[in-house]
């Protein structure tokens, strides 16, 4: 456990012989002691000081965060360890390092608190003197709190300018990002070295090397951590390397966390470079698929019209013109990605053109949109297809039907619409309820799919209604025996329906002719209702819209 320490029990004479300036304050912060070297280092007598505020040392660096933190601190009972830049008596900026610890009574809470400060600027000039660059001091967050007059002439700045964070603003805006990056690394305890370009005042910018440690300071049984670190003038074709490798890593890293496949083909359609979704799409390790022709990796792609043409990017890069333009396009297209064990993925492709040294490089951004074709596919099927049998729903059929009516009345090909209704169905829903109605309907498309030809058509209406396109007929005496077939399937007996379900069917047979659709279909429904009044579970045939010599009707 660790002792408490009380006021009472260090007699000024002592402090007054300790070579580190100390400082003495209640628990308000009101200065109740100060030894000698504390006047000796801030210029302030103990008559000026005693009474005061430790304010009177402020150099505006610290904003109301870190002065925060230190309190939260000392009133918890722990000591704090930082560095502080302050102000003399005469102006000057100085920094200290210092160690506050918390006093206590004898009813054992904080009375006062005792400030021990190590003048960091004698340290550092001691080793700045010694160094031919620039040192500079500064905590674990990044603020400066010294810099030699090599650092300042460095970085064009003065003391003033760089103490806190101004060093950052001296530092070139497109270089700030790896400053921080620097910064970062010392906070996670490992070393820093970067070459930054630095913004000196009026003059021309200069290139600077930055190296920095982050150090444990011992302070009796205690230490804090902080930061020293140099600056040098550095060649501007180094500082220009580092800047560009330092981009390339940055790009790696940027094509490595792209979502999308990324490849660059160059002019002979070669693989010139891949992301690791690439190379997972294509499924080739990643180093495989350098120097890979991009025409074995990418298959036809959509030109935006109904026909196809190869990717562009798998062609050189500019036409006999010299024009990339022409060749590229803008916009997204789709296409067919191969893959290395022969499947074909549905992908999306954005295509552009890159200038690099020596020529031109196409960028290719590959996305796999096999769930996303997968999905349209299963809304076009809904869109056109009855959700419970799946067979063809009225807006399919209707299609189906024009398009048969257009081709009749090209080449006098004969057709016939049937329009077939169960009868009874009301009574097996009523007895059986609507889950085994639903079931009954499927099973009747079933057998419905069984008897007609795949190239027939075949509808649900709604309801118990179904209708069945049959195409190039050879008279209407097929129609009929079709007919009739469809009604005969239904009277074989349905499982588990004790009530019998029979059909009425009507049949429209067509024929070159200017009719509509919708009368095909009424033709058909009043056929169909002929059947019904003659006794039901029959066949009735249409023959009106045939439009042939009289030996085929």
């Amino acid at each position: 456990m660790r002792t408490r320490l009380s006021w009472t029990s260090y007699a000024p004479q002592i402090l007054d012989a300790v070579t580190s300036p100390i400082l003495v304050t209640d628990r308000s912060g009101r200065i109740v002691y100060v030894n000698g070297a504390f006047t000796r280092i801030t210029g302030y007598t103990a008559d000026e000081a005693i009474g005061g505020n430790p304010r009177l040392l402020s150099s505006g660096a610290h904003d109301a965060a870190f002065y925060a933190e230190m309190w939260a601190t000392i009133l918890a009972g722990r000591t704090w360890h930082g560095a502080l830049v302050n102000r003399r008596k005469s102006g000057e900026r100085y920094t200290d390092r210092q160690s506050i610890t918390p006093l206590y009574g004898e009813d054992g809470e904080i009375t006062h608190f005792l400030a021990v400060k190590t003048d960091v600027v004698e340290q550092l000039q001691l080793l700045a003197a010694a160094s031919p660059v620039g040192v500079f001091h500064a905590d674990t967050a990044g603020r400066w709190t010294y810099a030699s007059g090599h650092a300042t002439a460095l970085a064009g700045r003065s003391f003033e300018e760089l103490v806190g964070d101004g060093w950052l603003r001296a530092v070139d805006e497109a270089d700030r990002r790896a400053a921080e990056h620097a910064w970062a690394a010392l906070a996670d305890g490992r070393e820093a070295e970067v070459s930054l370009l630095v913004r000196m005042g009026d003059a021309e910018p200069g290139w600077v090397q930055l190296r920095a440690v982050r150090r444990r300071v011992a302070e009796g049984e205690v230490g804090f951590d902080d930061i020293v670190g140099s600056l040098e003038p550095v060649d501007e074709l180094v500082a220009a390397r580092e800047r560009l490798a330092r981009r390339e890593q940055e790009l790696r890293a940027i094509l490595a966390a792209a979502p999308d496949g990324l490849l660059t083909i160059g002019e002979d359609g070669r693989v010139t470079s891949a992301n690791a979704v690439a190379a997972e799409l294509f499924g080739y390790p990643q180093g495989e698929l350098i120097g890979c022709d991009s025409a074995t990796l990418l298959a036809e792609v959509g030109d935006g019209d109904d026909g196809r043409e190869r990717l562009p990017a798998t062609t050189p890069i500019a036409d006999g013109d010299g024009d990339p333009t022409a060749v590229h396009g803008d916009g997204t297209r789709e296409g067919t990605a191969l893959h290395r064990d022969g499947r074909r993925i549905p992908v999306e492709l954005s295509v552009a053109a890159a200038a690099v040294p020596g020529g031109e490089v196409t960028v290719v951004s590959v996305r796999d949109i096999t769930e996303r074709k997968a999905h349209e596919e299963r809304l076009a099927h809904q869109a056109l297809h009855d959700p419970l049998t799946g067979l063809a729903n009225r807006a399919l059929l209707d299609d189906r039907l024009g398009q048969m009516l257009r081709a009749s009345e090209r080449t006098g090909e004969v057709f016939a619409v049937h329009l077939l209704d169960l009868d009874g169905f009301k009574a097996v829903n009523d007895t059986h309820g609507h889950a085994f109605g639903d079931a009954l309907l499927v099973e009747v498309a079933e057998r419905l799919r069984k008897t007609v030809r795949a190239a027939d058509t075949i509808a649900r209406l709604g309801g118990d209604e179904f209708v069945v396109l049959t195409w190039a007929i050879s008279s209407p005496d097929d129609a009929d025996r079709l007919g009739r077939r469809l009604v005969g399937m239904l009277e074989r007996a349905f499982a588990g329906a004790p009530v019998p379900v029979t059909a009425s069917l009507g049949t429209a047979v067509v024929s070159s002719t200017n009719c509509t659709a919708a009368e095909v279909l009424r033709r058909a429904d009043a056929a169909m209702y002929a059947a019904k009044a003659a006794g039901r579970n029959r066949a009735v045939v249409d023959r009106a819209l045939l439009t042939v010599p009289s030996a085929m009707r």
